[in-house]
């Protein structure tokens, strides 16, 4: 998983679990501010998939690894949830 360097213009983030750090209106008030999108759950227009650590925690292997390999096939890049945190600066 690779973190984006700051967020592009019109990036659409798909947060896939409830994150830890904060909750996601303040994740989504700052995406927005950096002119790109949040959505829960993961869309055509995706552009990043965020895994939540508390999904993370919740989820067996099996399931994550389906998610991982389906999102990979849709060309999604894939994004841990510190990597997210470091991307809004």
């Amino acid at each position: 998983m690779t973190a984006p360097t700051g967020i592009a213009s019109g990036a659409v983030f798909g947060i896939i679990g409830a994150l830890a750090a904060f909750p996601l209106r303040l994740a989504a008030r700052e995406v927005e501010r950096q002119q790109g999108q949040l959505r829960r759950g993961v869309t055509r227009r995706t552009s990043y998939v965020v895994f939540g650590r508390i999904y993370l925690s919740k989820a067996g292997d099996a399931e994550i690894g389906r998610r991982v390999v389906a999102e990979r096939a849709a060309g999604r890049k894939l994004v841990s949830e510190n990597g997210f945190c470091a991307c809004l600066g």
